[in-house]
This record gives C-alpha cells, sequence and structure tokens, in this order.
C-alpha cells in the first residue's frame, strides 16, 4: 500500500455553518463579508425549489440573480455560463445552492474568472458561499469537475 508523502493544500475555508437555520443565516454570512450583491449557482431542479425561494429571501436585496446553469461533472460551457451571469449581475460574490454540481461550478468559474482578469497575487476573487444539500462535501475540496469535463486543481 503507497503511503501519500508530501504537502496537501487545503482550500480557503472561513467558517462552515451547519444545522437547523442555516440557510436562513446566508444573508447574514455575506453581510458579515461586506457583500453587496450575490450570485446564486444552483441546478435546473433546486432551481425550481422552495429551497431556492428561501435562500433568495434570506439574501434579500443582496440577490443579484440566480443562474441555474450548474451540471453534473462540470461541462467546460455550465462553467462559462456561471462566468457570464456573475459578469453581468453585477455580483460581488458567489451562492452555490446544491451538490457538488453547483458548488464545482463556481470554483471552476472563479478559477477563470481569475485567469482573465490576470489577478493581484494572494487575491482569492470573490466571496464563494456554499449552501450544499448532500454529503458531496464538494465545499471543502479545491479540486471541481471529473477527469472526463473541465477539472482545476488549485
Amino acid at each position: 500500500m503507497a503511503v501519500f508523502e508530501g504537502e496537501f493544500h487545503l482550500p480557503r475555508i472561513d467558517r462552515v455553518v451547519s444545522g437547523a437555520g442555516a440557510v436562513d443565516a446566508v444573508g447574514v454570512e455575506l453581510q458579515r463579508r461586506g457583500v453587496h450583491r450575490a450570485l446564486v449557482v444552483t441546478g435546473a431542479t433546486l432551481g425550481r425549489s422552495e429551497l431556492l425561494d428561501r435562500v433568495r429571501l434570506a439574501l434579500g436585496e443582496r440577490c443579484a440573480g440566480v443562474c441555474t446553469e450548474a451540471r453534473q461533472h462540470v461541462p467546460a460551457d455550465s462553467a462559462a455560463a456561471v462566468a457570464e451571469a456573475f459578469r453581468t449581475s453585477g455580483a460581488d460574490a458567489f451562492v452555490s445552492l446544491g451538490g457538488g454540481s453547483p458548488i464545482d461550478a463556481v470554483k471552476v468559474a472563479l478559477h477563470g474568472l481569475l485567469a482573465a482578469h490576470d489577478a493581484p497575487p494572494g487575491w482569492d476573487g470573490p466571496p464563494h458561499i456554499a449552501v450544499p444539500t448532500t454529503l458531496s462535501a464538494g465545499e471543502f475540496t479545491a479540486v471541481a469537475g471529473d477527469r472526463k469535463s473541465t477539472r482545476l486543481n488549485s
């Protein structure tokens, strides 16, 4: 059995909030981070759900819009649609809602946005608040997509 040797760098995770009332606290978390407007990124199914309505309500005027283009395995066109929605929405943060697909779609879109704007050293880009609905744990990793599609290893 091979033993891992070397370094593993975890993504920058500021904090994790869970439990009853966590969805309703999304607006408070954005306020804490100084966010003015957030783009909600989700898939088609959650894009028609009452949970999305709760997230929108929690964001209030901070909701810059909703992008329902997140798809499984993060195909390049999905990540590009998320990045374009961010650019046109006037948002200064992301809120992903769902499992690994929307969380990873935001990661890949962020990577593309940072690369396109020649980001200054040390700047990680706009905040990303994940509202996970599955046990994918995508919010805890720096990897996005799978080997058949868009992949990002930070």
